[in-house]
């Protein structure tokens, strides 16, 4: 295959410059991504797996999106650790990461790329923004999931999707943010008072995250027959260099400062941990204590982070810092007990050593590929349709 590198934008561009052609590459291209959406309803009226294959090609054709704009306005590199997630078979799990920048989605959606899986995602958010003109609008197409925050309503929609996910029998990556919203001093203000209130612990650098969603979706998709049904949980922890010791990353690299001043990390960090549905408590008041257990060791793993610039290599690290002290009583015998209860001793829930990075994977996030000239000029819509049609066709 043909492939190119587009050069970053230099350091010295004047910010009047910079801004201007930031916000023409990201209006123009995700209109063009938009556009290129549509076709998809004339394939919805015959065939739901022709809009699914047509739609998988947009969903990679956005992750192309995501990376090349960094790689022109904020280059970075990607640095992985904890589960390797670049070999094996995709499979259907949720992703639990812990929320600093408005941007994180898109560097999940990154990561998903170079897992080969960006094809698999759907992401769950605030309905407010499907209302956003072409952003939300391709949400929608890509089929996201969108909550009023009232669960009495949320539920019937969850429910929806979730049933239609499952019905596609294609692996799902489905992101949701546990926490809400991202840190910062008036966020973290509001947890403390509610940790407070509860008699739990403060956490410094994440939020304590809210279970009743997760819950819902983990019993939906794990309570399934079909061969989609969830597999494991990926706990992901994400991290930025630059970011002063101890402070919030919301205040270092804000949406303007990281794509339109060219203030932005070198490094970003994901520690991922897989977490087999055997692992996983069934009952909601567990989950709830389970999930809180996950954000106390998210937290415990930012200090580490903060402290040496990088994220723990023991794979045993949890266990001999976190469970002697755990605050939320989730102790090693629980632990045990809620696999012994999935009866799932014996069926492969261990994790095999080849599974686990030794070593940190240091990926530079460029796009190289051909297809990501799609992103460039209109003259491309209808060659890629065609292309994509194509493709369908000869896949028979």
């Amino acid at each position: 295959m043909c492939t190119f590198e587009i050069p970053p934008l230099p350091p010295s561009t004047p910010r009047p410059a910079r801004y201007l052609l930031s916000t023409l590459f990201v209006f123009s291209n995700l209109l063009l991504i938009n556009i290129l959406q549509y076709p998809s309803l004339l394939f919805a009226l015959f065939s739901r797996s022709a809009f699914l294959f047509y739609m998988k090609q947009c969903k990679r054709l956005f992750a192309y999106f995501c990376i090349l704009y960094a790689q022109i306005f904020a280059p970075s590199k990607y640095v992985f650790s904890g589960w390797n997630v670049f070999e094996g078979e995709t499979e259907t799990v949720i992703l639990i990461p812990n929320h600093q920048l408005y941007s994180d989605w898109l560097f999940v959606w990154s990561m998903a790329y170079v897992a080969k899986a960006a094809h698999c995602m759907k992401i769950i958010a605030k309905e407010s923004t499907k209302y956003v003109p072409i952003t939300g609008w391709g949400m929608m197409l890509f089929e996201f999931i969108f909550l009023k925050r009232r669960w009495a309503q949320d539920q019937g929609t969850m429910r929806h999707y979730l049933t239609k996910y499952l019905g596609d029998k294609a692996p799902l990556w489905l992101l949701i943010f546990p926490e809400g919203t991202n840190v910062c001093k008036v966020t973290r203000e509001k947890s403390h008072a509610f940790s407070e209130k509860q008699k739990l612990p403060k956490l410094d650098l994440v939020l304590l995250p809210k279970s009743t969603g997760l819950f819902f979706c983990s019993e939906t998709l794990r309570s399934s027959a079909e061969s989609n049904a969830l597999k494991a949980i990926y706990d992901i922890t994400i991290a930025f260099d630059g970011v002063p010791p101890f402070s919030d990353a919301y205040d270092t690299y804000s949406l303007t400062r990281q794509f339109f001043l060219g203030m932005h990390p070198t490094s970003i960090f994901f520690h991922i941990e897989r977490i087999p549905v055997e692992r996983i408590p069934r009952d909601e008041e567990t989950f709830s204590k389970w999930l809180r257990y996950r954000f106390y060791v998210k937290d415990k793993m930012l200090h580490y982070f903060h402290t040496h610039q990088h994220f723990p290599r023991d794979r045993d690290w949890e266990d001999t810092t976190c469970l002697p002290e755990n605050p939320f009583l989730w102790s090693k015998e629980e632990q045990d007990r809620v696999v012994a209860e999935n009866g799932a001793r014996g069926q492969g829930v261990e994790q095999k050593s080849g599974d686990w990075l030794a070593e940190p994977r240091v990926i530079p996030m460029k796009v190289k590929s051909i297809l990501s000239l799609f992103l460039l000029p209109s003259v491309f819509i209808p060659i890629y349709i065609l292309s994509v049609v194509y493709r369908y066709f000869v896949s028979f």
